[in-house]
Parts: C-alpha cells; structure tokens; sequence
C-alpha cells in the first residue's frame, strides 16, 4: 500500500516542521501560543470580554423575542465562546499534489514568490479543514525539501503529465 505524499509551503519565522508545531488556523490568523495549537479568533474578530458577534438567528437586529440574544443582536461566538481565542484544528493545512499548492498560494497571493520552504512529507491525515477544505496532516517522515521555483516547476510536470 502506498502513502500518500504531501506538499506543505512551511512559511519562514515559524516554529520547525515537526509533529508537536502541527497544527492549523485559518488565513491570517495569529497564533497565541507558541506550539500554534490555540489563535486569535477570526469567527468574531474581537478582543477577548467584548461581545460584538451578530446574533446568527436575528441577523444583529435585536429582536425582543430572539432567545438567541435576548434582544441585544449580539451572540457569544460559536468558535471562541465569547474568550476571543480560539482551537487550531489538529494537523498541517496542506495539499496532495504540487499543482494543487501552487495553485493554493496563486489564490492568495498572486503570482508572487511566498516566504518560506515547501516540504514533501508522508505522515498521518487528521481529516479537512474546516475554513477551505484542505488536507490536516501530522507529519510522520519528511521526504523533501523543495524552493517555490522547483515546486512550481514539479507543478508543470504534473500537469503535462
């Protein structure tokens, strides 16, 4: 039986690529504590003690009869439960396929070069992300090493493949 291989852009200035960092957050978010497995919550992009989150079943209008909010328009949020920090969800947020990073990244960043080394790994699949659907995987055996330049040039290879 065959492992599957992963492809992982690791960014620079984060922790190593390792079993006890992996963990995964959606797009932009700032992690709080070092091994990345709790961040900022970005379910109600508030400070911890403020309650600004719309209400999901009155849509933040304040109905008097809404027994979500009591008629305040604002819900504790369902991600960080009103603390402002919220789970990462288990395992590196990762791809199955060159193309498919490639792409990932030409999504949120254009055409640029992103900051860091894309690592090929096999290790133990968690499940999807929550946010964008991608692979969770805790790292068990890292294979390769690649530069932007190489993964987008595998990338071409698969394609023409």
């Amino acid at each position: 039986m065959t492992e599957t291989i992963y492809y992982r852009l690791h960014h620079q200035d984060t922790p190593c690529f390792c079993a006890r960092h992996a963990w995964s957050a959606v797009w932009g978010a700032e992690f709080t504590r070092p091994d990345g497995s709790q961040h900022k919550c970005t379910g109600c992009l508030r400070e911890p003690g403020r309650d600004d989150a719309p209400c999901p079943s009155c849509d933040g209008y304040g109905w008097p009869d809404c027994a979500q909010c009591d008629g305040t328009g604002h819900a504790e949020c369902s991600r960080c439960d009103g603390t402002g920090i919220a789970d990462s969800d288990r395992g590196y947020s990762c791809t199955a396929s060159a193309s498919a990073l490639v792409e990932y990244f030409r999504h949120h960043l254009g055409e640029g070069t992103p900051p860091g080394q894309v690592v090929v790994f096999q290790g133990q699949w968690m499940g999807l992300g929550t946010d964008e659907g991608e692979h969770l995987v805790v790292p068990t055996r890292v294979l390769e090493t690649l530069t932007w330049d190489q993964l987008v040039a595998r990338a071409a290879q698969e394609e023409a493949a």
